[in-house]
């Protein structure tokens, strides 16, 4: 999933996880904890430095997954890679 948003747009990014035991939720930007717990990535204001891959982890005391990833980008600029 890939988003381009504004700059100061809010953005939110929802981690669908159920389980009757209880859920742990970290999420991620580039492969790095941000220290944000809960199903939901709020940013109130979108900035440049926001942008990356988002994903969440889900775990219980039986079994952990990863989310597929959501790239968030400014819109209207260009991103290159090598």
């Amino acid at each position: 999933m890939s988003q381009e948003l504004t700059e100061n747009a809010p953005a939110v990014l929802t981690c669908n996880a159920s389980s009757p035991l209880q859920v742990n939720i970290t999420w991620y930007k580039n492969g790095k904890p941000i220290g944000r717990t809960g199903s939901q990535l709020k940013i109130d204001k979108f900035q440049h430095e926001d942008q990356g891959d988002y994903h969440c982890s889900f775990s219980t005391l039986v079994t952990s997954s990863l989310s597929k990833p959501a790239l968030l980008v400014m819109k209207g600029l260009f991103l290159f890679s090598s």
